[in-house]
């Protein structure tokens, strides 16, 4: 079963793992300190009816190759930056070990930095690392980073590959790639999950930031679409840790729906990260907002510090959340398993994205020949259509960000007397669609 791109057989899978293959062994052995040159190579793909010629870059590369790695480590959403982490070491050991085979005289090494979730960190760390001579990144995973760095990292042309930034204000052509569909995709699937579990009447709190305002924006539009209706909504800011206010201010509207409606029609949709624990925990003092279905996002799905600190409250509120979903496929269940042998947990869509960014990176470096960041910027979309990595297929569309994808939803349920998280159904964004493993 394929869950990212629900179009993509394994055939396709075999082709491109293929011209990979074809493309290193086209540059195998070529003068570290020769001119980049055009070779041809023309190849039969085993299945194939029709001979194959792929056009490739012989690298002028030697040495040290430097990628860095902006991390949430710390701030809301440090328990996804602890899986980054990890899919970005095993990223740029994979790519060493890659180069090695091919016998190209380079090594790549990660620089870490952790932006605590912060954008003006995250600014400086970037401007640490260009210091330091890099001109390629990994990260970072919100669009409020991102889009605080934005403007330093085309004028100095540094090549961004962010694993998870969704905004949409975010997509036009630069320097920055995204391996994660808009907020258009994930509203869309989002409002096709609360409505079709049911829920026609739906209340929303989101994070007072870029990713909150336009992934409410885009969901409430489309539930509205669908037939729902929004009850309200209301924004709070993300540094607070009391929000009793916000809750007090919705529980009024909540109440008088579910005694107009029922409490089956009745939904929140929490736009949270991290500390989407502690609203769910404080709402747990209003009985109605705990007899009625809530609903999350990419920011909650299955983050381990939620289920910390209200683990009982999500599991009797179900507390359903989408997450953008790899492709099932060989390269992926190997990914998982080796993940899950380092770190014991089930790695989230951000650390299998990261891992296909940092390939990503080192393959466009070595195609491009040289350490530049507009060759880098240049070459890496045409990289992209033919890499099928951990998270499937990463052909991008016309702004740098993947160009489609389904939604895993994941809700919290209780195993072995614990709270954990389960993926329970599939948004397909091709057929507008929900199928459930599990309908809780």
């Amino acid at each position: 079963m394929v869950r990212g791109f629900s179009a993509v057989q394994a055939v396709v899978y075999v082709v491109l793992v293929v011209i990979g293959i074809a493309i290193g062994y086209a540059i195998w052995g070529s003068a570290a300190q020769q001119p980049a040159r055009v070779q041809t190579l023309t190849l039969t793909i085993p299945g194939a009816a029709t001979m194959q010629t792929i056009t490739v870059q012989a690298p002028g590369l030697r040495g040290e190759i430097l990628i860095g790695a902006l991390i949430p480590l710390s701030g809301e959403l440090s328990s996804y930056g602890s899986q980054v982490k990890v899919a970005d070491e095993m990223a740029i050991n994979d790519l060493n070990s890659y180069v090695k085979i091919l016998g190209l005289p380079i090594t790549f090494k990660l620089l870490i930095e952790d932006t605590a979730t912060d954008p003006q960190t995250a600014l400086a760390k970037l401007q640490a690392l260009y210091a330091r001579g890099v001109r390629a990144v990994v990260g970072p995973d919100t669009s409020a980073e991102l889009r605080n760095l934005k403007s330093y990292a085309e004028g100095n042309k540094i090549v961004i590959c962010s694993p998870y930034s969704i905004a949409s204000d975010l997509a036009i052509p630069d320097y920055i790639f995204r391996l994660t569909p808009t907020d258009r995709d994930e509203g869309k699937a989002i409002a096709r999950l609360v409505y079709d579990y049911g829920i026609k009447y739906l209340y929303i709190l989101y994070r007072n930031d870029a990713w909150g305002l336009s992934l409410s924006g885009m969901a409430s539009t489309r539930f509205k679409e669908l037939g729902g209706m929004v009850l309200g909504s209301i924004g709070y800011d993300p540094k607070k840790s009391d929000f009793s206010a916000e809750l007090s201010a919705m529980i009024a509207t909540v109440r008088e729906s579910i005694n107009k409606y029922g409490a089956s029609k009745v939904g929140v949709l929490l736009l949270s990260f991290e500390e989407g624990g502690t609203i769910v925990a404080q709402a747990s003092a209003y009985p109605e907002l705990m007899s009625i279905t809530w609903f999350g996002s990419d920011g909650t799905a299955l983050n381990s510090k939620v289920i910390e600190v209200a683990g009982p409250y999500l599991v009797k509120i179900k507390f359903f959340s989408t997450i953008f979903a790899p492709a099932e496929s060989p390269k992926f269940t190997d990914f998982v398993n080796r993940f899950k042998a380092k770190t014991g947990e089930t790695p989230v869509a951000d650390a299998v994205n990261a891992y296909d960014c940092v390939w990503l990176l080192g393959l466009a470096i070595i195609q491009a020949g040289k350490y530049d960041g507009e060759a880098i910027r240049n070459t890496l979309p045409a990289v992209a259509k033919t890499y099928f990595g951990a998270s499937g297929w990463t052909l991008l569309d016309e702004n740098g960000d993947r160009a489609s994808g389904n939604y895993d939803v994941w809700a919290v349920v209780i195993k072995d007397g614990k709270p954990i998280w389960e993926r329970v159904a599939l948004v397909d964004t091709g057929t507008d669609s929900v199928k459930w493993f599990r309908r809780i």
